[in-house]
């Protein structure tokens, strides 16, 4: 609502007739029971304790001056929406906030969030704010206001995340609402080029005509208003966005939107009254919570140990010069009664360690992620089938003889054979890799072609005691460890005493004679990607020093 639309009752607080406007008896805005629109939570969203939502909301003055009649708002919002302790807030986008450049942000500052804000100046009314919480950075934030229209758009870096605010009013003209979507166009158009950026794009745009089902405009509004939504849904193919809310937000129209370009972060959109407000509360759950996210732990590695180094950038040269020049004589009359040479070996691994930390880097911390320059791409292509698919669904439906269809139709089956050639051209890459590296890395070789040569077989269904065939996963588990149980015997019972035959001839051997180059031999038959104990020498340094570790050994030996 704006300064165009009638004016609604000055309130100063929650009222006691809360159902009226959805607050339930501790004042905190009531959710809807059935949501909009459900997607199921992924597995690694199930792990976590607390829910993450987004909040979008028509403040209609949350001015805290003195003398304003909704000073209470901002305190409201504080307690019952965004610490209220259910569930974890990233953001809330608060459009119509009447506020001046006079109002500080102290004035409105919220504990745990920064807020990130435009006013409108001159006229009264509107103004658009996002209140970021402070565990979360934001960057590169930019204003719009032309006296009429306002947007305020930032980047969440620690999530790559772009959220904005925005509000139209409703007699924005068609060139005012170009000149707001040219302004978000070129902030999204900047991003893209840096990097693949999930975008959340929320506020009220007052465009009522606008069927999101069919992504079309209604004749039921002037010219302006027929434009301007028009110029929205060409903004949102241009930038690949969906708009999931799908109740109304005011009365009976959908005014307050909610655009994003990847759908999978949303597991639930729900509209609801709220007595701040004329426009119903919109909250957005998400599929995690950027406040919290989930955390994969290193694997704890001694600082000076063989699993410390970084094996792929040694300078084996040198570290081969320096083993030769150890006197493994003088090493070895250090290990006195080193009957088995248990001693000897241990100072063996000790002096190539020193060599190695020396020489060479450490292991890098972190996981070390191989970008698929195949991804991006085609997940625009395939977010592009989506809605395509979509719409055409809804066309079919609602008048099956549109000539839209056959354009869209067109359209999408362009899309189909530019994701076919982005499939074939990945697949020639992998297999021209896997050929490439046949020598220097068979594993990968035949681990690439084990795919194409089998499948992995799934497990069930079971029988049961009872004859009965059974998929469930604890089931099938229960059946196959009493199997496996069922082949072995009890260590506890007593076993049947087998007579054991002494051989009467004495087949040991008194000597065995080794040359260095049968340890060399030996060595380089041991694959460089072969596992290691964590105390012993990895493979790959056995394989680059062949020649100067062979001379322990056959120390050892004599």
């Amino acid at each position: 609502m704006d300064d165009s639309d009638p004016v609604l009752p000055t309130t100063t607080g929650p009222t006691n007739d809360e159902s009226k406007y959805g607050c339930s008896s501790n004042g905190a805005p009531k959710h809807d029971a059935s949501p909009s629109t459900s997607n199921q939570p992924s597995a690694s969203v199930q792990g976590h304790v607390t829910q993450a939502t987004v909040y979008l909301l028509n403040g209609q003055c949350i001015s805290p001056c003195a003398n304003s009649t909704n000073k209470w708002k901002i305190p409201y919002i504080s307690e019952n929406i965004l610490n209220n302790n259910e569930r974890s807030v990233p953001f809330i986008s608060i459009t119509e906030t009447w506020l001046k450049n006079y109002v500080t942000d102290a004035q409105i500052s919220i504990q745990n969030y920064s807020p990130v804000r435009v006013d409108r100046d001159g006229r009264r009314g509107g103004g658009s704010l996002l209140y970021i919480h402070t565990s979360l950075t934001y960057e590169n934030a930019e204003r719009f206001s032309d006296g009429t229209c306002e947007a305020v758009i930032c980047t969440i870096g620690s999530i790559h995340t772009i959220v904005a605010s925005i509000y139209r009013p409703p007699d924005a003209s068609a060139s005012q609402t170009k000149s707001l979507l040219d302004f978000l166009s070129d902030y999204l158009k900047t991003s893209e080029e840096k990097s693949y950026q999930d975008i959340i794009l929320t506020g009220d745009l007052n465009l009522p005509n606008i069927d999101w089902e069919t992504l079309t405009v209604l004749p039921t509004q002037g010219t302006e208003h027929s434009t301007s939504a028009q110029m929205l849904l060409e903004f949102m193919d241009d930038h690949l966005l969906s708009q999931v809310v799908k109740s109304p937000t005011r009365n009976h129209n959908i005014l307050d939107i909610v655009l994003v370009n990847n759908d999978r972060i949303i597991q639930n959109v729900s509209s609801v009254p709220t007595c701040l407000s004329d426009h119903n509360l919109v909250s957005m759950d998400l599929t995690y919570n950027p406040t919290s996210p989930i955390t994969h732990p290193l694997p704890d590695i001694e600082k000076h140990s063989f699993r410390s180094i970084d094996y792929h950038n040694c300078d084996y040269e040198l570290i081969c010069e320096q083993l030769g020049s150890i006197d493994w004589d003088e090493l070895m009359g250090l290990c006195e009664d080193d009957e088995d040479g248990s001693d000897f070996l241990s100072l063996f691994n000790l002096t190539v360690l020193q060599i190695l930390l020396i020489n060479a880097p450490p292991k890098p911390r972190g996981k070390t992620i191989t970008k698929n320059k195949f991804s991006h791409h085609r997940n625009i292509l395939n977010r592009k089938k989506k809605k395509l698919t979509a719409r055409i669904r809804a066309l079919n439906h609602h008048d099956p003889t549109s000539p839209i269809i056959t354009r869209v139709q067109s359209e999408l089956a362009a899309i189909h054979i530019l994701i076919r050639d982005s499939i074939n051209k990945q697949l020639e890459d992998q297999e021209t890799k896997a050929v490439n590296t046949v020598k220097l890395n068979p594993r990968y070789f035949f681990s690439y072609a084990k795919r194409f040569a089998k499948c992995k077989d799934l497990i069930g269904p079971l029988k049961t005691a009872s004859n009965i065939l059974t998929k469930n996963p604890k089931e099938m588990a229960d059946l196959l460890q009493k199997q496996y149980m069922s082949v072995f015997s009890d260590p506890k019972s007593k076993l049947k005493k087998v007579p054991i035959h002494e051989d009467p001839l004495d087949h040991g051997l008194d000597n065995i004679d080794f040359t260095c180059e049968d340890i060399i031999e030996a060595i380089n038959e041991i694959d460089v990607n072969a596992a290691s104990c964590p105390d012993d020498i990895p493979a790959k340094v056995l394989n680059k020093c062949a020649e100067k570790t062979c001379i322990s050994s056959l120390q050892n030996l004599d």
